[in-house]
């Protein structure tokens, strides 16, 4: 296969081998939407107790794989985005596995991983889409890439951090506490509805950034037909 394959065409978003990638991914995050209103907006527990997270993370990182594995020739790819989502699938189960345990230390950190690794798949992908930005000259793609980052750090990793460090500091600060009790704040919807709300719009906005870049490509797709 030769590198001129993997090439964009001129005025084109993708080459076409990243088209399945783009929409995948799409797929992933349209899922992670849907199943993720009863948990984030209503609290409702359901949905880490049949594993249900795992189905948009396993298309995430097929998209993830396929972009990696499409761009090899021409490095084009980000080799991050692959590792945010190998990270995410490999701890995607332990939130289920967390919740059937009744409260374990490890399986909690483990649990803060995943939620980690999908706040490090977001950054990636709109890394991702903001080169292709660059590549096609598309402003509009650019700087929705640049907001995604920044809503991600501001809404979600910002305000989760804090949470956090705030358990910490009344852990530090009080006596006769345990330090499971740090890990016992999230609660997989427990916490403030602001927060939750928080959460869904940075993962919104990462669905409305794939789903422009979709709109993009089959509008320019269809131009040339």
């Amino acid at each position: 296969m030769s590198i001129t394959e993997h090439m964009p065409e001129e005025g084109a978003l993708f080459p076409a081998s990243d088209t399945m990638p783009l929409w995948l991914m799409t797929v992933a995050l349209l899922l992670a939407a849907w199943l993720g209103v009863p948990i984030i907006l209503r609290s409702k527990l359901r949905f880490f107790y049949s594993y249900w997270q795992c189905l948009p993370v396993f298309f995430a990182f097929m998209a993830a794989l396929l972009w990696e594995l499409r761009n090899t020739e021409d490095k084009a790819g980000r080799p991050g985005l692959l590792l945010a989502g190998f990270a995410l699938l490999t701890l995607s189960p332990f939130p289920t596995w967390n919740m059937h345990s009744g409260g374990n230390l490890y399986l909690e950190l483990c649990s803060i991983a995943a939620l980690a690794a999908a706040f490090w798949l977001q950054i990636e992908l709109s890394l991702r889409l903001q080169e292709a930005a660059a590549r096609c000259q598309d402003p509009v793609l650019a700087l929705m890439a640049k907001k995604t980052r920044f809503l991600v750090l501001c809404l979600e990793i910002i305000p989760v951090s804090a949470v956090y460090a705030s358990a910490l500091i009344a852990y530090l600060s009080m006596a006769n506490r345990g330090l499971d009790e740090i890990f016992m704040v999230w609660k997989y919807g427990r916490i403030s509805l602001t927060l939750r709300v928080c959460i869904f719009w940075g993962l919104l906005n990462s669905l409305s950034l794939c789903l422009y870049a979709c709109y993009k490509t089959w509008r320019e797709s269809g131009s040339k037909a």
